[in-house]
Formats: structure tokens, C-alpha cells, sequence
């Protein structure tokens, strides 16, 4: 018996990866867009949730900063005034009174 060595044509359909013509293929195309959108996703998941967080954390910070100028308006009104009455009964109202009820 003889032997014959594989070449030419026929060695190569035994190979098929020595057959195939290098490029990419349209499932790795696909695979590759479907591992971007998963972290295009991921990506914009995170920038949501800390713009989120920057809104919000901005909305507390300008009514904490209301509620100390209130606070300072208010103190100074107190400090300033000449009196303190003893009871707000005695107090006349008028354009330039804060009454505050109990």
C-alpha cells in the first residue's frame, strides 16, 4: 500500500479553518454590538442616578439655605426690637408687627 501525503485541494477541505478566508463574521458583528449596549446601558444607568442625586442634593441645599435666612431675618427682628411684651395680648397689630400665634 501506498501513501499518499494530503496537499493541494484536498488537504485543505480536510482543514477547515486553513479554508476559511480571514474577516469577521456577522454573529461576532452581532455579539460585539450586544456587548456594547449592555455597557452603553450600564454607563447610562450610573449617569442618571448621580444626576438624580445632584438634583435633589441641590433642591435640600437652597431650602436649607431659605430656612437659615429666615432664621437670620427672624433673629434680628427679635434682637432689634425695643420690648418684648409679656403677653401677645398687649400687642396692637399693625403693618410692621409679626404676630405669631401659639
Amino acid at each position: 500500500m501506498e501513501r499518499r501525503e494530503k496537499t493541494g485541494e484536498g488537504s485543505q477541505a480536510c482543514n477547515p479553518q486553513k479554508a476559511m478566508k480571514k474577516g469577521i463574521l456577522l454573529t461576532e458583528v452581532l455579539i460585539y454590538l450586544a456587548m456594547f449596549t449592555l455597557v452603553l446601558n450600564f454607563v447610562f444607568a450610573v449617569y442618571y442616578r448621580q444626576e438624580e442625586f445632584i438634583r435633589r442634593s441641590r433642591t435640600y441645599s437652597e431650602n436649607l439655605r431659605e430656612m437659615l435666612l429666615f432664621q437670620n431675618f427672624f433673629t434680628s427682628d427679635v434682637n432689634n426690637s425695643l420690648e418684648m411684651p409679656d403677653s401677645y395680648m398687649e400687642v396692637q397689630a399693625s403693618e410692621t408687627t409679626l404676630l405669631l400665634q401659639q
